[in-house]
Formats: structure tokens, C-alpha cells, sequence
């Protein structure tokens, strides 16, 4: 379980780090207008949409899995072993769902501090050395965040629906009996 965790871990690093250089590469190499994706005020206002979003499919879910607890445990049909599977699964999705609107909310405060540090300089941190600006460095970031909070959104989407299929299948199963 450990190893499979620190896999995990590796794998997210590699993640952000390969959509970074991607952003980088994206900003400083093409000619795309990134910058209305980048614009603090969309990112505020998209950010914020989908954490409510987030929170709203959080609240739907809370209240379904109480539903597929009791339609668990009255199914008689199921072995103990399949009913604890099913519980570890919801409980996978429930985890998911919280780490979903958690990132969504980290990169919500991520995105207020890189507006705010869009216009401090600090002396000690020489960026002139990097092979981007400090203002396409930004954007980057930005980038890289609205990516990773799309996938986020399919994730929680994706989840969402999960559990409402498994909803779905212990009606039909009452119903054909």
C-alpha cells in the first residue's frame, strides 16, 4: 500500500511538472492568446463557478451515499465480502470527491497570490536567469492550473456519476425482485 502511495505521488509530480514545462513551452513558443484564460477576474469568476459546482455535487453525493449504505446492507443476496467492496468503493468515490474540491480550492488561493505577486519584486529571487519572463512565468502557471482544474471537474463529474449509477442498480435490482 505504501509503495502504491508513493507511486501515486510520483506520478502527480510528473504531472505538474510536465504540464508546466508544456505551459512554458506553450507561452513563450506560440502564438496562442492565453491571456484571457490568464486574466485574474476569468479565473476568479470560473474558479469559483466550479468550486460551488464542486461543493453542490459534494452535497448530492453525501446525501446518496447514505441511500447506497442502506440498499448495501438490506441486500440480502450479497456477501459479506461484496458488501465491503462496495462500501470501499463509495468510500474511494467520497475520497475523490473531497480531493477534487480541495485542489479546486488550493488553486482558487494559488490564483490569488500569483495576482498579487504579478506586481511585488522580490530582490533576492533573480528570475532574468530563467528562459521566460516573470510575467509568461505567471501565465504559465495559470495555464497549468486551469488544465489541472479542468481534470479536476471531469474527476468530480465522473464521480458523481459513479455513485449515481451504483444508486441505479440497487433500484433495479429491488425492482426485479
Amino acid at each position: 500500500m505504501m509503495k502504491k502511495n508513493k507511486l501515486s505521488l510520483l506520478y502527480i509530480i510528473l504531472l505538474f511538472i510536465g504540464l508546466f514545462v508544456i505551459s512554458c513551452v506553450l507561452v513563450k513558443y506560440t502564438n496562442i492568446n492565453i491571456n484571457s484564460i490568464s486574466d485574474n477576474s476569468f479565473l476568479f469568476t470560473y474558479l469559483g463557478i466550479f468550486l460551488g459546482f464542486a461543493l453542490t455535487i459534494f452535497t448530492f453525493i453525501v446525501s446518496m451515499v447514505d441511500k447506497i449504505k442502506e440498499a448495501i446492507e438490506k441486500d440480502e443476496s450479497e456477501k459479506k465480502a461484496q458488501k465491503e467492496i462496495a462500501q470501499s468503493n463509495i468510500l474511494s468515490f467520497y475520497s475523490e470527491i473531497k480531493d477534487d474540491i480541495f485542489l479546486i480550492f488550493y488553486f482558487f488561493i494559488i490564483v490569488t497570490a500569483l495576482s498579487f505577486f504579478k506586481n511585488v519584486d522580490i530582490p533576492f529571487i533573480n528570475i532574468s536567469n530563467f528562459f521566460i519572463t516573470k510575467t509568461q512565468l505567471i501565465i504559465a502557471l495559470k495555464l497549468e492550473l486551469f488544465i489541472l482544474s479542468l481534470y479536476a471537474i471531469y474527476d468530480l463529474t465522473s464521480s458523481a456519476f459513479k455513485i449515481s449509477e451504483a444508486t441505479g442498480i440497487f433500484k433495479k435490482d429491488k425492482k426485479a425482485s
